[in-house]
């Protein structure tokens, strides 16, 4: 019957636990102040390996809101083995944050005919004034700066994501180092196709550069 797996006939032979397991064994009950102190120790372990991470940040100028919408998805890809952030390019600390970074992703729309997005008139300013510096300032946020750039766009226009070349070939002038090609991304062909694609391929980049191990369970997931 089913039911006798329940039963425990005695007397019978028991194993005996080995001693040197056993002997003067205390049973130790967890305290509040134990387990606090092992979540403080864990979350201190966990800022310290974010911390080490290389840092990537996606800017993003926009009018219509599709390239904050990949500026996330971009942010989504990296967090898997980078520390990543986004901002907007009217953002008063991009300049703070362009230093502390060692990748940064430029991912802009082109507004009318070629015309940089309202949002992003001030950080044209500042790249027209850079390019006119006789002799750029060693610690100017241009310095050591590792990018890659992302146009949206449209084909109905003559000027297609003209505002994005224009960022690409700025920082190329100002001895920025790019580690992706010029991506584009048209309206009408498969805009979140090309980016799909480009993404990856600076990711991919990213990671050679810097000589990070990626499983390839993560690498599926980040792509």
């Amino acid at each position: 019957h089913q039911e006798m797996i329940r039963y425990h006939l005695s007397p019978s032979y028991e194993y005996q636990a080995r001693p040197w397991h056993k002997y003067r064994e205390k049973k130790h009950k967890k305290t509040f102040r134990s387990i606090a102190w092992s979540i403080l120790l864990w979350n201190s372990i966990c800022k310290e390996k974010i911390a080490a991470r290389k840092k990537v940040l996606v800017l993003y100028g926009t009018e219509t809101g599709s390239a904050n919408r990949f500026a996330k998805q971009a942010v989504d890809i990296f967090s898997a083995n980078f520390y990543s952030a986004y901002l907007p390019l009217n953002n008063a600390d991009i300049y703070k944050e362009i230093i502390k970074s060692d990748v940064c992703l430029f991912i802009s729309s082109t507004f009318g005919n070629g015309e940089a997005p309202i949002m992003c008139e001030s950080f044209c300013q500042e790249l027209n004034s850079k390019l006119n510096e006789q002799v750029l300032d060693s610690e100017s946020w241009v310095t050591n700066l590792h990018f890659g750039v992302f146009g949206l766009g449209s084909s109905a226009y003559p000027n297609l994501a003209a505002f994005g070349k224009f960022i690409d070939s700025s920082l190329e002038k100002l001895s920025c180092t790019r580690i992706i090609t010029f991506g584009v991304g048209d309206e009408l062909n498969n805009q979140k196709g090309s980016f799909n694609l480009w993404i990856q391929q600076v990711f991919l980049a990213a990671v050679g550069m810097f000589n990070i191990h990626v499983s390839k369970e993560k690498l599926l997931q980040a792509l």
